[in-house]
């Protein structure tokens, strides 16, 4: 899945370059499994290298970090009204190319993507029918949807949303918006062979 990311989304991810068998075995609950070293390549920033943890939720177990922006500045090396548009643009740009060719990451956190959208924890990631509907839950708001993929890649472009939120740059939720709604489009024509350099709105 890391090279399907690496060359078919503009922002690219991480690449598996080998898996070396180590000679060992882990135990889970019912055997020993193989246990293998994964060689990956990437040198993305990840959101939660510049987060920080503060208070406690609900949950005294549960830490809930906060995005440091001037850490976040300083690791990038861009002003800050550069970062959010650059961070916005990314994501939006994923998602959409997310949709066009029906890979879905699955789980989205601060930690397994990159800060302007790569794909780079693939445990998750899926490739789904680009032909067919797939009814995967007996849901009539996910049926109203059209299928329960579409429902799926629905939520996690909302979810790139969110995180970007999280951030609180001024007007970051309303350029996502404009970028992926942008990028949506320019996607599905170039999917029906119309390969135009569209200019951003």
């Amino acid at each position: 899945m890391g090279h399907l990311s690496h060359h078919l989304l503009s922002q690219g991810g991480t690449r598996v370059l080998a898996i070396i068998d180590v000679g060992d075995k882990v135990k889970d609950e019912k055997q020993k499994q193989p246990q293998a070293l994964v060689v990956r390549y990437g040198n993305h920033i990840r959101p939660a290298h510049a987060t920080i943890v503060t208070t406690p939720v609900k949950d005294p177990k549960i830490w809930e970090p906060e995005f440091d922006r001037d850490r976040l500045s300083a690791i990038s090396c861009l002003p800050q009204e550069e970062q959010a548009n650059a961070m916005a643009q990314g994501h939006a740009r994923t998602a959409a190319q997310q949709l066009r060719w029906r890979i879905l990451h699955g789980v989205l956190a601060d930690s397994n993507n990159g800060l302007y959208g790569q794909m780079l924890d693939h445990d998750y990631t899926s490739t789904q029918s680009r032909t067919a509907p797939v009814h995967g839950m007996n849901d009539e708001k996910i049926q109203k949807m059209g299928s329960f993929v579409d429902y799926m890649f629905r939520i996690e472009a909302k979810n790139r949303h969110a995180l970007l939120a999280r951030m609180k740059y001024e007007g970051i939720e309303q350029l996502y918006k404009k970028y992926y709604s942008h990028y949506k489009t320019v996607e599905m024509l170039r999917a029906c062979g119309i390969a135009e350099n569209w200019p951003l709105p």
